[in-house]
């Protein structure tokens, strides 16, 4: 049982680092033994005073969605073999006091200090990433099952993310859909406008790193060049179904969007040539701008041989 264990925590392991590689997150520190300077606070139910936290990663960047914003995202990592249990609720409590007491904890320690030398930023945000993932089902979500969970309000902390199964099968699948069909591309993150960014101009619309916020997102947006040519596209990746709302909200952000793209690519899970084509005509005749939509084009991405049709 030990040496499955260890089999296990190992391949969680290499996902996560393979996964970190794909949204710019290769910097990560792994493996940090922070002290622990609320002893009492933090210290487990019938245990002795507490005298470090455990943290699993630590990723720090200038965020390009905030003005002059150095964030710090301190990493737990939890793996299972099997699915998410019927009832997580206890899990979740656990795992995320343990990580929202690191984050009190990194908030007042020389670690912070160490991390933030050698950038600019005049301001700094400590974020918590939970990554709770398993090797069953890939699109099993472990969000809605844990929203009624009643959480400690003791800590002090800033904001925690959970990514699931659900949510890290979508990002993979969005990234190396790129990767696959625009080969020889310089391939980029692009950024929403948040109306927090930083002025015109500095303002960074693009670039390697994903930041924590738009791991997120529903929509995942990438600025393609081709090498040898002028072509900019701009490519959306939605994660609900194709419908005629979803279609006008993505082309109603693209036309936000378009800076100096000359194509928009646009690609739903289901989307369907033969049954939808109709309706992306009549959504593309609902805006008046025909030099922008004749650009547009829209695929699926979901793999089967019926998308030789498309």
């Amino acid at each position: 049982m030990g040496e499955l264990a260890k089999k296990i925590g190992e391949h969680g392991e290499k996902i996560v680092l393979n996964f970190f590689d794909l949204i710019g997150w290769e910097n990560t520190s792994y493996g940090i033994d922070l002290p622990c300077v609320l002893n009492t606070k933090h210290k487990h139910s019938g245990t002795e005073a507490r005298k470090e936290h455990g943290i699993d990663g630590l990723f720090n960047y200038e965020t390009p969605l905030f003005d002059d914003v150095l964030e710090h995202i301190i990493i737990s990592v939890k793996f299972s073999k099997n699915n998410y249990p019927k009832y997580p609720n206890s899990d979740f409590k656990s795992h995320f006091k343990d990580l929202s007491t690191a984050l009190e904890c990194y908030d007042k320690s020389d670690l912070q200090n160490e991390y933030s030398d050698g950038y600019d930023a005049s301001s700094s945000k400590t974020r918590g990433l939970l990554i709770w993932i398993h090797n069953g089902d890939e699109k099993e979500s472990i969000v809605d099952k844990i929203t009624g969970a009643i959480l400690d309000k003791n800590f002090e902390y800033d904001s925690i993310y959970v990514l699931d199964n659900d949510r890290m099968s979508f990002l993979y699948t969005s990234i190396k859909l790129l990767q696959r069909n625009y080969t020889n591309h310089i391939l980029k993150f692009h950024y929403f406008d948040t109306g927090a960014n930083p002025s015109t101009v500095s303002k960074q619309y693009e670039g390697d790193i994903l930041p924590i916020q738009m791991l997120f997102s529903d929509i995942q947006l990438f600025k393609v060049e081709e090498d040898k040519t002028e072509k900019v596209t701009l490519v959306l990746v939605m994660k609900d179904r194709f419908e005629e709302g979803n279609l006008k909200r993505l082309i109603g952000l693209s036309h936000n969007l378009s800076k100096n793209f000359t194509a928009i690519d646009m690609y739903f899970p289901d989307y369907d040539e033969l049954f939808n084509k109709n309706n992306v005509s009549k959504i593309k005749g609902h805006f008046k701008n025909k030099n922008f939509t004749k650009n547009i084009t829209v695929f699926s991405y979901k793999d089967r041989f019926q998308n030789l049709g498309d």
